[in-house]
């Protein structure tokens, strides 16, 4: 009969430890929420933000978690070694990071959270006294618990937002689903893994058409020089003709201003043929 009662009240002890770490891993504090876009076929690093939060306490890396949010609940991640093989391309080498191998369509909209548990308080002992009377006599049974009841979690969430190429929110000014700065963004289908390509202007370069050629105002510069030397030869041949030559041009004089004004304005023709 102790055994019984005994064996209940362990039972009950580890079912309430249980619920206590059931609620404890599902939920916690949300130190950071973010979005990381990634081109389609790029290798992409999430890093756990919920360790800057714990910087200066002590906390066990086995309690740092890789989660992945699914429609039915969070799915572990599991730690791997490199090459490893994994269809969801997921893989935690460390604690601190989580690096996912040729991103694709199917991760479009994966949420992922790093988990971060640590315990705020020593575990209290707790002890249980039970009394059971049998055949008149009564027993006194003492069991001694350690409980774990005051846990802490901090929790950071990455959102991961594939890049393809797609047409992005209009109301923005530039479409975050393009990472092609100065370029056409192509996707590449031919094969059962899809990847993004950037095909650049000429005075760009760089994965992301982000890079300016060397000696590209140089080159832009002797390319625009004709009609940079035709308009300054319009310019400098409209200066002389309006300014330089007015100022040599010889005065024209007027007749009027040559004639003897001692003439009398109307002459007497009889005078002239008697």
């Amino acid at each position: 009969m102790r055994l019984i009662l005994f064996f209940s009240l362990l039972v009950a002890v580890k079912s309430h430890e249980t619920n206590i770490a059931k609620d404890y891993s599902e939920h916690g504090t949300v130190v950071q929420s973010k979005i990381l876009y990634v081109p389609l076929g790029f290798d992409a690093t999430l890093n756990c933000d919920a360790l800057d939060s714990l910087e200066s306490v002590h906390f066990d890396p086995s309690k740092v978690h890789w989660r992945r949010l699914t429609r039915s609940g969070t799915v572990e991640i599991s730690r791997s070694v490199p090459g490893a093989v994994s269809t969801q391309r997921f893989y935690s080498t460390s604690h601190q990071s989580l690096i996912v191998f040729g991103v694709q369509m199917v991760h479009n909209n994966t949420v992922v959270e790093c988990h971060v548990e640590r315990e705020e308080e020593e575990p209290q002992h707790e002890l249980v006294n039970l009394a059971h009377l049998s055949s008149g006599v009564k027993h006194d049974i003492n069991a001694s618990f350690a409980i774990r009841e005051k846990r802490e979690a901090f929790v950071s969430r990455t959102k991961i937002v594939v890049q393809d190429c797609g047409v992005g929110d209009e109301m923005m000014a530039s479409n975050a689903l393009n990472p092609c700065m100065y370029g056409a963004c192509l996707v590449d289908n031919s094969t059962s893994f899809h990847r993004l390509h950037c095909m650049c202007v000429e005075q760009y370069t760089g994965e992301y058409c982000e890079q300016l050629v060397k000696g590209t105002y140089w080159n832009e510069f002797l390319f625009y020089s004709p009609v940079l030397a035709h308009l300054f030869f319009i310019a400098l041949f409209t200066f002389h003709q309006c300014c330089v030559a007015r100022t040599k041009k010889v005065r024209r004089t007027a007749l009027e201003d040559v004639l003897d004004k001692s003439f009398p304005e109307k002459i007497d023709m009889k005078k002239l043929y008697p």
